[in-house]
């Protein structure tokens, strides 16, 4: 799929380390195959130039199915000619969460994505994760979703966005019953957020709940390219 991905993104005359922006893995038994998709991705990204020397992209990484049986993983991109030096800028927040490829994995935490008017903030696949890497709250779905809600504003903030500026939001639940309480929290907590619960597990079996997202804030930067 990334051999793909790449040969289209050149093609276009982009490339994966200079124009890819984001990227959604979908892992059909995502407990039984998430590892192997893992190992591939890194063995691919490393053949590419993507490195913690240079940079990942910006990713969720989550069971998924396609009216294939057969098909085990599919991917979804966004990708950005032109792109010029320091446009697109990776975020991170140590105090909040550790680097990705300290637990193995090849994936940026968010990206801002500067335009002459605006600006995106993109979060990747967001947990219930410490700097340490750990799983926080293991089966408390409530506390679960309030951390990774603090890691997501934290995200956010860094980016220069807050939770009133997300423009999209995914909610992955492990356990499909789990919506009607974990909706009534978000609700409480932003009435206008805009989010979209989706019955999908986490690619750790402790982690019971994902968060994606996407903020738009103004901007006024004529450096930039006109969105």
């Amino acid at each position: 799929l990334f051999t793909a991905y790449s040969d289209l993104l050149r093609s276009q005359n982009a490339t994966l380390l200079g124009q890819s922006v984001r990227t959604w893995v979908f892992v059909h038994d995502v407990d039984r195959h998430y590892q192997d998709m893992v190992d591939a991705r890194r063995e691919y990204f490393l053949k590419e130039g993507l490195t913690p020397e240079t940079h990942y992209i910006v990713s969720t990484g989550i069971e998924g199915r396609t009216a294939d049986p057969g098909s085990l993983v599919t991917l979804d991109a966004v990708a950005e000619r032109g792109l010029a030096e320091g446009q697109l800028v990776f975020i991170n927040r140590f105090d909040h969460l550790n680097r990705t490829d300290e637990y193995g994995v090849t994936f940026e935490r968010a990206a801002r994505l500067d335009h002459a008017d605006r600006s995106q903030i993109w979060l990747a696949g967001t947990a219930s994760i410490d700097s340490a890497g750990k799983v926080r709250h293991e089966g408390d779905i409530l506390r679960q979703v309030e951390r990774t809600i603090e890691n997501v504003s934290a995200l956010l903030e860094e980016g220069g966005a807050s939770l009133d500026d997300v423009a999209a939001m995914v909610v992955y639940l492990r356990d499909g019953a789990d919506a009607e309480r974990v909706t009534a929290f978000l609700d409480r907590l932003s009435p206008t957020l805009p989010f979209t619960t989706v019955r999908a597990p986490v690619c750790r079996p402790t982690w019971l709940v994902e968060i994606e997202a996407l903020a738009i804030v103004p901007n006024d930067d004529p450096r930039w390219p006109a969105f």
